[in-house]
Formats: C-alpha cells, structure tokens, sequence
C-alpha cells in the first residue's frame, strides 16, 4: 500500500502514523498522538480566531480612519454654540 507524502503534515507525526500502519506502533500511543494533535489544533484554532478578530479590528480603524468627520464636528461646535456651550469653555 503506497501512501502519499502530505507538505502540511508535521514528518515526525507522519513517520509516526506510518510506523503504526506497519504494525509497529500500539493502539495506546496512536490514542497519545490524537490527543496531541486534538491539542495542536485547538490552540491554531485559537491564534486562527485572534487573527481574525484583530484583521476585524484593523478593517474598522481604516474604515474610521478614511471617513471625514469634519462636517459632523462643525455642526456639533455650532450646536453647541448654539446653546452657549462653547464659551464658558474658550476662556
């Protein structure tokens, strides 16, 4: 049975599992290895998610970043000057 090389599998877990399939390795180590990539995963799950939610942060920033608020901040200085705000502020 001839068996592919995979560019993504981790070649110490691959000659691991290839061992196993020749009869070499026992049942309770392969059990140790899928709890061992059961691990792996769940912390590149996690950086995958940390990732995500920083590129989502940036995206908002540039998004903030690129929209002029100076017509918003005119008409809430004149508002403000409007009630007689802005004044006991500029002394």
């Amino acid at each position: 049975m001839a068996i592919e090389s995979d560019p993504n599998v981790d070649a110490e877990i691959e000659a691991s599992v290839i061992s196993g399939i020749s009869g070499e390795t026992d049942v309770t180590k392969l059990l140790e290895m899928r709890e061992k990539l059961i691990q792996e995963q769940g912390t590149i799950k996690f950086k995958i998610r940390d990732e995500e939610e920083k590129l989502e942060g940036y995206t908002t920033y540039a998004t903030r970043k690129q929209h002029d608020y100076s017509p918003f901040i005119r008409k809430m200085i004149g508002f403000l000057a409007d009630k007689q705000l802005v004044q006991e502020h500029l002394q």
